[in-house]
Parts: C-alpha cells; structure tokens; sequence
C-alpha cells in the first residue's frame, strides 16, 4: 500500500495527504522501515505529505532507521500522552516544561470545545488549541452533512 500511495504522487500534479494510522506497526518491520524512510527522504519532491500517527512513540526510538524518519518529519504534535518522559522528551527536543505540558494536556471534550496539543514546526515548539472545523464536528456529532 505504501508503494502504490507514493508511485501515485509521483504521477500525479496534485498535492497528496497519506496518513497512517498506528503506524507503530509500520515500525515493528525493519524491510518497511528501510522503504518508508527512502519515501521520506523524496516525498517532499512529489507534492506528497505523509503524516504517521499513533498513541504511543517508543516505536520511533527503537531502530536508528525510525529515528531518521523522526528526523525527516518537519512538523510533529503531541496531545495529552501519559507516557511521556524524560527519554522520550529528550528524544524529542522538549525541555522540562514542554514534557510536563504533554503529560497534562487537556484532552478534547464537547462542553471544552478544544483539546491542547504540543506542536513543533521545524524545531519551534509551541502550545495549541485544537477544534474541529464545522464539517468535521458534524462528523463527531453523528449528524448527517448537508450542502448549501
């Protein structure tokens, strides 16, 4: 899948979001993890953004192959992870008080509105408010969309 994701953008002249859900699995396999760090390396050149998301990161600190793909990411956004600690804050370039905004972030809830996130852009990390966009709270609500 990851093959036929990235030989499309390399095709195609239109921009491409490939997001992976639980990547951590894609981590486990070090043949996986040699191709999608090579993506990594060229997906910038394709008009292609390839965004990994999972629930845990000590994935990305177990292969030095993983970590170059950690390296290769410029924008990268923590919610409220239990599991964050000083190792891991460490890999991540967080000092003490960004580790303990993690730890505590506020989780997104319908009477809040928002959830807070930790997000880093090309090594600037700096704390969020993240809301859905009217189209996406539909969803959220289970309410049918409708145009116009």
């Amino acid at each position: 899948l990851i093959s036929l994701v990235y030989e499309r953008a390399k095709e195609t002249d239109k921009e491409v979001v490939f997001a992976i859900d639980e990547a951590r699995y894609l981590m486990k396999d070090s043949d996986t993890l040699e191709y999608l760090e090579t993506i990594f390396r060229h997906h910038r050149h394709h008009d292609l953004s390839i965004q990994l998301i999972t629930q845990t990161v000590d994935e990305f600190l177990s292969h030095d192959i993983s970590k170059m793909i950690l390296d290769q990411c410029a924008i990268k956004q923590f919610h409220k992870l239990d599991g964050m600690n000083e190792e891991i804050a460490e890999v991540f370039g967080l000092n003490h008080a960004q580790m303990r905004f993690v730890q505590t972030a506020i989780p997104g809830g319908q009477e809040r509105g928002y959830s807070q996130a930790l997000i880093c852009v090309d090594g600037d990390w700096r704390g969020i408010e993240v809301r859905a966009l009217p189209h996406e709270q539909a969803v959220i609500d289970n309410e049918t969309l409708r145009s116009g």
